[in-house]
């Protein structure tokens, strides 16, 4: 869109052809390397490898937020029937980016959550040092993708969808963390359980503040420390 910017600024000066024939041309070959690079993220996410990168999906949020405000200059440019061709073209690729966001960043969020949840404590013990911490660190990168998709869900018409997904997932937490807590005051703890116990609270309250906030995530975390101290048996 900066390059689209600078072509309908020269053609505008007369020192190349039409701001129609530039701005289509501008437009198609920035939507061509567009597309491509969605293409590549697209693969790599559904591969799950991505070369051990972990931030996938935040990173596909935030270039999705630098290609729309973009285009919303690139439309502000192209205002008048010279540049009415390239600007239909940017609203075909605002489609494309809300499917790429409803796909790659909203849909399945949820379930991807809840499988995490349902292994929690094995996967808080790696992430104490004993293994890999990659798939608590790909759970991170899923749900800051949610946060960061919200500024820009409603421009994109997902604003219901991207709100009930996070809703879905905060539920999926909170009942996790009911049940654990619960777990704790019927069956308590040896000493030798206190860490296990305790990174599998700090990994549900780190999840907890990425959709709901550092309120309700440092007063669960605190609720959680207060129980295990009561809990454990010497």
């Amino acid at each position: 869109t900066e390059i689209l910017s600078i072509f309908v600024r020269v053609a505008e000066k007369g020192m190349a052809g039409s701001t129609g024939e530039l701005a289509s041309i501008t437009t198609e070959v920035m939507v061509t390397d567009m597309e491509q690079r969605f293409e590549e993220v697209r693969r790599a996410i559904a591969d799950g490898g991505n070369e051990g990168k972990v931030t996938a999906r935040e990173d596909l949020a935030k270039e999705i937020d630098h290609h729309l405000k973009g285009i919303a200059q690139g439309r502000e440019q192209l205002k008048g029937q010279a540049g009415a061709a390239a600007a239909r073209r940017l609203d075909r690729v605002r489609v494309k980016l809300k499917d790429v966001v409803n796909a790659n960043i909203i849909e399945n969020a949820s379930k991807d959550i809840a499988k995490v949840l349902g292994d929690i404590g094995r996967l808080s013990s790696k992430a104490t040092g004993e293994g890999d911490i990659a798939e608590m660190q790909m759970v991170e990168d899923r749900l800051l993708a949610l946060q960061l998709a919200a500024k820009y869900a409603g421009d994109l018409g997902l604003d219901k969808e991207l709100k009930d997904e996070l809703k879905r997932v905060e539920t999926q937490i909170d009942g996790h963390t009911g049940r654990f807590f619960t777990d704790l005051r019927m069956r308590g703890l040896t000493p030798e359980d206190r860490g296990g116990a305790e990174a599998e609270l700090y990994s549900s309250v780190r999840m907890l503040e990425l959709v709901s906030g550092a309120d309700k995530a440092e007063k669960t975390l605190v609720e959680g420390l207060n129980l295990i101290d009561e809990t454990t048996k010497e």
